[in-house]
């Protein structure tokens, strides 16, 4: 009778070890950063979780709780999630969240690959990210390395020295290094990263994958009526010679009316923007300033038109070549000149709280100056000159090498920019056509 006991005891501890498997498994994002999750098997269930109670660790339970109502974040945990398995298809159906992000998940399982398919409510396909069991001995990343290279690189090449003291970054520093030792994965040091960022007096400080970078031309003209077109730039991205195409289309149909819409652009580079600016003025001036850590070292104040003789000019060229001027004695300074033919009309330029960095200074330049209308909502506030620095194999981070003041004095980071009038994204469609297409017929 012990021996029978002692059988059935053995497999009912088998079989309950089976339905409550678990394991470790490593996710590979080729869009996003990798991460790895606790996997387990609970008879026809599968659940899945990235590290337990994460965010809590970064924010403290109050700061969660806030963070929690505010974004609508429902797990403790960056990844959690689950489904069913359909008995005919194998296929697990279920759900996941990622932060503030909820997908209509299938999981396919296959031995010891595990496949998350996400998709949106309409079941339209959005990713897949596969997956690989971890052996039970494997040596996670040590990541006390990577979090030190963060901070040294951070506390040598930010642009004012005086933010370092601020409440915002000690914490963060601090809350980095007490976790170092319990990061798991890149996707957890990226979300610390950005989670300790948002208080920070400083935009443009984060984590990047390393990745080929692809530069995408998406600039379109659509013609309204005879005399009116909109551009829409969903980027200042590309060569100065994308721009200068459209720039030749305008020209060519002697446009009278021209709207900028650059809602949800988030910056990029000088080189179209610039060439676009040229087009629209029809004078010289400048725009603003990029001091950089030698300004703010030497004074403790921000520049103002009074200093502009201080300041290396920048009128033109590429990326790296205002990178190198803008890390030149003092900073650089953008002075935009006219083109040899410039547009003549009324120019209006559409922008909302996803307008930000390279397309903040641009309208700004063009609100001062009074050169177009500005309309939508309050910008981004994200205007910073920042460069990439390598931690190691995988990731970069970001860190912001300059301010940015306008010529008359205005620093847009972490205010952003009031347009000239409000009108909400989902209103804009309507008031272009009754006050301005219609006006200008």
């Amino acid at each position: 009778m012990i021996f029978k006991n002692s059988i059935f005891l053995f497999l009912y501890l088998s079989f309950s070890t089976y339905l409550h498997a678990q394991s470790t498994w490593f996710f590979k994002d080729s869009t996003n950063f990798d991460f790895i999750a606790e996997v387990s098997l609970n008879g026809n269930i599968i659940e899945g979780r990235t590290r337990k109670n994460a965010l809590i660790d970064y924010l403290g339970i109050t700061k969660y709780d806030f963070v929690k109502k505010a974004y609508k974040i429902k797990y403790p945990e960056i990844i959690r999630f689950e489904g069913e398995k359909d008995k005919r298809s194998g296929v697990y159906h279920g759900s996941l969240d990622k932060l503030y992000s909820h997908y209509v998940l299938e999981c396919i399982l296959s031995g010891e690959t595990l496949t998350l398919r996400l998709f949106d409510t309409t079941h339209k396909l959005l990713q897949q990210i596969k997956g690989h069991k971890l052996k039970e001995d494997y040596i996670s990343l040590n990541y006390k390395p990577v979090v030190e290279k963060i901070i040294k690189l951070t506390e040598e090449n930010l642009f004012n020295p005086s933010l370092l003291s601020t409440k915002a970054w000690i914490n963060l520093k601090e809350k980095l290094q007490a976790n170092e030792d319990s990061i798991r994965d890149d996707l957890e040091l990226y979300t610390a990263v950005l989670a300790l960022s948002l208080e920070l007096p400083f935009s443009h400080f984060s984590l990047l994958k390393q990745h080929k970078e692809t530069v995408h031309t998406n600039f379109s003209l659509k013609e309204i009526n005879a005399t009116t077109c909109i551009l829409k730039i969903p980027a200042f991205s590309g060569h100065k010679k994308s721009m200068e195409n459209i720039i030749t289309v305008i020209k060519k149909y002697k446009y009278k009316t021209l709207i900028i819409d650059l809602r949800n652009n988030p910056g990029g580079d000088n080189e179209t923007s610039i060439s676009l600016a040229n087009f629209l003025i029809k004078k010289e001036f400048t725009s603003g300033f990029f001091p950089n850590k030698k300004w703010y070292t030497t004074f403790s104040r921000h520049p103002d038109k009074n200093d502009t003789a201080s300041f290396t000019i920048f009128t033109k060229g590429s990326l790296s070549e205002f990178y190198k001027k803008a890390q030149t004695g003092y900073g650089t300074t953008v002075k935009n000149k006219p083109a040899i033919t410039t547009f003549i009309g009324k120019i209006y330029v559409l922008i909302n709280q996803g307008t930000a960095s390279t397309a903040e200074a641009f309208t700004l330049a063009l609100k001062e100056n009074e050169i177009a209308l500005i309309i939508g909502t309050r910008t981004s506030g994200q205007l910073l000159s920042a460069k990439k620095f390598r931690i190691n194999n995988n990731l970069d981070i970001f860190i912001p090498l300059n301010n940015y003041i306008s010529y008359l004095g205005y620093k847009v980071d972490k205010k952003g920019i009031e347009p000239d009038i409000t009108i909400k994204d989902s209103e804009i469609g309507d008031y272009i056509l009754k006050h301005i297409v219609l006006n200008n017929d």
